[in-house]
């Protein structure tokens, strides 16, 4: 028989559940602690709605947030998982703030669509571009980056610790040229590979009704000889 996987927490009400074992769109009332654990892949919690924040900070194994709560009330918070690659399977809808800073982060795509408070994705040294940045209050990036929110707007206001990180409010970023272009470039080429792949596609079909139209001439020329035996 094989053994039951359990990871207990406690609600607001200090009732203890299995995170393993909750039902489908079961709303956890209270705040979820994960931080420093071992955990190579999160519980699936895709369809949970937390009232309180999610925390899965410095999760060293943790490689995707694929069973991330579907909302969080509260932060959410997955900073310091450095084989943490994408935000795919990151909650949809975020109440307060959500950081993913010093992560391996290539890409911001799969980030939530709508968070409540500030986005941090400071110390994100492989990440480029801010492109799917989710709507937000302001975006904080520290300046070790490269002074990536430069690139997109010169409203920028210094945060603490010794003018290392930058804030800049989400619409300020967006409404930049450079971000329309970046997204327009993306648009583009997301339409080319879907042209190339419906192309493949028809070349394939087309392949095939011709082997299926050689194959059915052969059978009938088969059928001729052998009547004529």
């Amino acid at each position: 028989m094989e053994n039951k996987k359990e990871l207990i927490v406690k609600d607001r009400h200090g009732v203890e559940h299995n995170l393993y074992d909750l039902p489908k769109n079961f709303v956890f009332d209270g705040d979820i602690d994960l931080s420093g654990s071992s955990l190579r892949e999160l519980p699936d919690l895709s369809t949970v709605t937390v009232t309180g924040s999610f925390d899965c900070w410095d999760c060293s194994n943790l490689t995707s947030l694929k069973g991330a709560p579907k909302e969080v009330g509260g932060d959410f918070c997955c900073s310091a998982c450095e084989k943490l690659t994408s935000l795919e399977g990151a909650p949809e809808k975020v109440g307060g703030n959500f950081s993913c800073h010093m992560c391996d982060l290539t890409s911001l795509k799969g980030a939530p669509k709508e968070i409540g408070g500030d986005f941090d994705c400071s110390f994100c040294s492989e990440l480029k571009s801010l492109i799917h940045v989710p709507k937000c209050k302001n975006i904080e990036v520290a300046t070790v980056l490269g002074d990536l929110l430069t690139k997109y707007t010169s409203y920028v206001t210094p945060l603490g610790g010794g003018g290392l990180y930058l804030s800049a409010t989400y619409e300020s970023v967006v409404s930049s040229p450079r971000y329309k272009r970046e997204l327009a470039n993306e648009e583009a080429l997301l339409k080319t590979k879907s042209k190339l792949k419906a192309r493949h596609q028809d070349e394939n079909t087309s392949s095939n009704g011709q082997v299926a139209t050689n194959v059915n001439t052969l059978d009938i020329l088969k059928a001729k000889e052998s009547r004529n035996i």
